[in-house]
C-alpha cells in the first residue's frame, strides 16, 4: 500500500491526477493497487476505487444488495418472529462495526 497526500481534492497516481474530494485536502490516503484497479483508503475505511487511465475520479464501490426484513404479522414480538429477524440479519453480522 502506498500513502499519498490529498492536495486541492486530488491525488497523484503514476502521473495521473485523480479527484477524491476537497474535504480530504491535506489528509493522507492509502492506495491499494490491485490487478485492474486501485482501492482508496482513509484510515480503515475504503472510500472507493478507480481504474488508472480510465477514471478521473474515485468511484463508489459496488455493494451487495441488502437483506430486507419485513415486519412480523404479530405485534406481540413473540419468539418465532424474533428468530426470523435474527435469521434475516445473520448475513449482515460481519458488516456491523461498533464505534
Amino acid at each position: 500500500m502506498r500513502v499519498v497526500r490529498v492536495g486541492r481534492g486530488q491525488i497523484l497516481h503514476r502521473q495521473q491526477r485523480v479527484y477524491v474530494s476537497t474535504v480530504l485536502s491535506g489528509h493522507f490516503l492509502g492506495l491499494e493497487e490491485r490487478q485492474d484497479d486501485v482501492l482508496v483508503w482513509f484510515h480503515h475505511m475504503c472510500l472507493g476505487r478507480f481504474v488508472p487511465g480510465q477514471h478521473a475520479s474515485v468511484q463508489p464501490l459496488e455493494i451487495a444488495p441488502t437483506v430486507s426484513v419485513q415486519p412480523s404479522q404479530t405485534s406481540r414480538g413473540d419468539k418465532q418472529s424474533r428468530d426470523k429477524t435474527a435469521d434475516a440479519m445473520a448475513p449482515l453480522s460481519g458488516l456491523l462495526t461498533v464505534w
